[in-house]
């Protein structure tokens, strides 16, 4: 949320021109990817179990299919703001994670 925060604070103090800006960690990044991170940054243990292929996933669990969609944060970039690469900013997400006493 800081990076957000930061990115759109600087959209205003520098005055970058009226628009829409997506304002999101450069890249892309898939559900096992993220799950191998949590893996290995926070639950070494967890086992994730994944659909063989999207047409098991639509007969078993979805309603709709799933949009897969990376969004273009070049716009944002060329303004010279910088962004995180999505897996790194993943990754320190994990490593800063403070779990939640649920008490």
């Amino acid at each position: 949320m800081n990076e957000f925060v930061r990115a759109s604070y600087q959209t205003w103090t520098q005055r970058v021109e009226t628009g829409i800006y997506n304002i999101t960690n450069t890249g892309r990044i898939t559900t096992r990817e993220v799950a191998a991170l949590i893996n290995m940054h926070l639950l070494p243990d967890k086992k994730f179990t994944f659909f063989d292929d999207e047409s098991e996933f639509m007969k078993r669990a979805a309603k709709t299919p799933r949009s897969n969609c990376v969004m273009d944060n070049s716009k944002l970039l060329s303004t010279g703001i910088q962004m995180t690469p999505v897996h790194e900013a993943i990754e320190q997400a994990l490593k800063s994670w403070t779990p939640v006493d649920e008490e």
